[in-house]
């Protein structure tokens, strides 16, 4: 596995030059950032991270292909904007509503759709990594995953059906 970032200081949307000091103690890597600024002036801390691992397709080494990724990357938000683009497409697709809900299901229905369009990312097509039943991020289930395709096939019939 390999993270490469990219950490840009602007003021105005203006990169600013800024003295950078690694910071290294137990268990803990960061960068101690000084700079002269404007009062008035916003300033943004933009940090851009790629991940790769040695099971990416069409890559020779994780940690080349992070650095390459993450110096060609646009900036936040283009990132943004690309991101929103994403998610907007996948809620045109998989949105429901229930005529006879109310708010608090509505809300309940939309997170159960986002955990699974978060579990079934086109970057884990091609991976034997199973369904858990919160997503990647939750802890109620403890890691347990279900390895059988029943969790997802309502979801999946509704969206074709419909």
């Amino acid at each position: 596995i390999a993270l490469a970032a990219r950490t840009r200081v602007l003021a105005d949307r203006v990169p600013l030059a800024a003295e950078r000091r690694l910071v290294t103690e137990p268990g803990y890597v960061a960068h101690a950032v000084e700079l002269a600024i404007d009062e008035g002036v916003p300033v943004a801390v933009e940090k851009v991270v790629a991940l790769y691992t040695s099971r990416d397709r069409a890559i020779s080494e994780s940690l080349l292909a992070a650095s390459e990724a993450v110096r060609q990357a646009a900036d936040f938000d283009e990132l943004l904007a690309r991101h929103a683009l994403a998610w907007h497409s996948q809620w045109s697709r998989f949105d429901m509503t229930v005529d006879s809900a109310d708010d608090w299901t509505m809300t309940a229905l939309h997170l159960h759709v986002l955990h699974l369009l978060q579990t079934m990312s086109q970057n884990s097509v091609h991976l034997d990594v199973g369904v858990p039943a919160r997503g990647w991020h939750g802890e109620a289930y403890r890691g347990h995953v279900f390895w059988d395709e029943l969790f997802i096939f309502p979801l999946l019939y509704l969206t074709e059906v419909v």
